[in-house]
């Protein structure tokens, strides 16, 4: 039973921190965003590298996992050592990354459609990465107001997900009555 209410207490946690301390949710947020672009980037160097011999392929794979190793370090250190104005910085230097690694992404795209290799999932990093590039946009902006807000929607969602848990939680009778076929 605790199974079944553990994402909306989850979902309820994660709404009172963003609606209480989201400038502290926000350094914990880009650190594991530093953690990501270091894991991506060593991903994009490793994996995707082998995919394909041409060398335009392969200088674009370089230049987007190095880049995306050096922001992921930047997002682990200056946050945590730095005030806002680095923050605004990181997040317009990230916005612009994510844009370009976007148009990366495209290139990437057609040489592997090129090869016949199935594209779907770097579509969909593509568009994600041009999502996350508005956000990092507007959050230096914005910020405290779209997580404040976000963290009353998880809150709400939160609630409503339990009702749910709650109403449909299934009926259990102590009495029943087991009754042979014959």
């Amino acid at each position: 039973m605790f199974v079944d209410y553990l994402l909306p207490i989850l979902a309820g946690i994660l709404g009172l921190v963003l609606l209480c301390v989201p400038q502290q949710f926000v350094v914990v947020l880009v650190v594991a965003l530093g953690i990501f672009l270091i894991l991506s980037g060593f991903f994009i160097l490793f994996k995707l590298l082998s995919l394909s011999d041409d060398t335009f392929y392969k200088v674009n794979i370089y230049v987007r996992g190095g880049l995306s190793i050096i922001l992921g370090a930047l997002c682990i250190f200056l946050p945590i050592k730095m005030g806002e104005a680095i923050w605004t910085t990181l997040c317009i230097v990230l916005g612009i990354f994510a844009l370009l690694a976007s148009v990366s992404e495209i290139l990437t795209i057609i040489k592997l459609k090129e090869q016949n290799i199935p594209v779907k999932q770097y579509i969909t990093e593509m568009v994600g990465m041009i999502i996350t590039a508005i956000v990092l946009f507007l959050l230096p902006k914005f910020g405290n107001i779209l997580l404040r807000i976000a963290g009353g929607v998880i809150l709400v969602t939160s609630i409503i997900l339990a009702i749910n848990v709650k109403k449909n939680a299934p009926i259990v009778e102590e009495d029943a009555e087991v009754v042979d076929g014959e």
